[in-house]
């Protein structure tokens, strides 16, 4: 999963500048990541399969979630400003994944919630990554 996790940086990232927006990019990186986390539920022998695709699948949705922080911004200052907030977020839901999936999966028994409600957020991100993949950037706050 980690190799395939490293593998959109030398697929996905030389390319994804030159789009016109990455909505269709982005949702199917969610897309191969409910793919697979549903692999893993209801066929496990075939996880060969289904861990490089999930291992690509969040990778690249990573990569593209930094990637969007200066396609979106328009100078300097919003880009530090996303990028802060985009970073402190995404560091502490990443941080908080592990243990809760872990206290799932103790208090259940097993791995099924944890991975029906990593498949939900997965399908989550095939929403909002189509949003963050339009062709726009933030505007200035007013006064």
């Amino acid at each position: 999963m980690q190799l395939a996790w490293a593998a959109p940086g030398l697929i996905v990232g030389p390319i994804v500048g030159r789009m016109k927006d990455q909505k269709w990019l982005t949702a199917m990186m969610g897309v191969l990541t409910a793919i697979a986390l549903v692999g893993l539920q209801i066929a496990p022998a075939w996880a060969v399969l289904w861990v490089p695709c999930l291992g690509f699948g969040t990778g690249a949705g990573m990569l593209l979630g930094l990637i969007f922080v200066g396609l979106r911004t328009n100078n300097a200052s919003q880009t530090a400003a996303l990028s802060g907030m985009v970073q402190c977020l995404g560091n502490l839901l990443a941080a908080s994944g592990p243990p809760l999936a872990g206290k799932l999966h103790d208090t259940a028994g097993g791995w099924e919630l944890p991975t029906a409600i990593a498949t939900l957020l997965a399908i989550v991100m095939i929403v909002l990554g189509a949003v963050a993949g339009r062709s726009s950037t933030v505007s200035e706050p007013t006064n």
